[in-house]
This record gives C-alpha cells, structure tokens and sequence, in this order.
C-alpha cells in the first residue's frame, strides 16, 4: 500500500486502510467517522471532488453518533460546507 512505501505512522495507515468504514477493530474510529461524513456533505452537495455515491444512509448515521453529532449540529456543519464553499468559488473566479 501507499502509505506504507510512504512510510506514513501506523495511525495514518489505519485510517487509509479502512476510510469508507465507521468501525476499526469493531469499534467506532474518530477519524474514519470524519471521512465518512466529509464524504456525505460532499456528494450531497456535488462538490468537485466527492465520489459520485454518498456513503448509505446507516454508514451516516454511524457517523454521526460516533463523533456525537445530533441532526442540528450536522445541519450546523453542511450550513458551513455551504459558506467554504461559496467563499472558495467566488476567490476561484475573481480574477486577482
């Protein structure tokens, strides 16, 4: 794997290893529930470099109880996907 011809640390790896998955070792991982979430506010908002398919809907909900974020705070979170990503599109086609 990459990460290891990298010779990235062994956290890194795990977290590579398994990033489209909540759990690691049978129990919930910070960082994979991040990405797991990161990934379902990109394909729901077709950002340019999200995967065509949002992770299913339990995956989400994985998510989400893993990092301890109720329905109001995820809501909180894709109002400021929305504002990054208004901001990085007006500073893309400003011509500086």
């Amino acid at each position: 794997m990459v990460a290891g011809l990298w010779n990235l640390p062994p956290e890194c790896r795990t977290v590579l290893a398994n990033h489209h998955s909540v759990m690691v070792d049978g129990m919930p991982h910070p960082y994979t529930s991040v990405l797991v979430m990161a990934e379902h506010f990109g394909a729901q908002r077709r950002t340019p470099y999200a995967f065509e398919k949002a992770p299913p809907p339990q995956r989400i909900i994985e998510a989400g109880r893993a990092l301890r974020l109720d329905d109001a705070r995820i809501a909180l979170i894709g109002k400021e996907v929305d504002k990054v990503r208004g901001e990085l599109t007006k500073a893309r086609s400003d011509p500086a």
